[in-house]
């Protein structure tokens, strides 16, 4: 991954964590 999170691996965690 990139150092800086971006907008895609935000919504992707936000996703799974919501799922999770």
């Amino acid at each position: 991954d990139e150092v800086m999170p971006t907008c895609l691996e935000f919504a992707v965690s936000s996703t799974l964590s919501l799922y999770a």
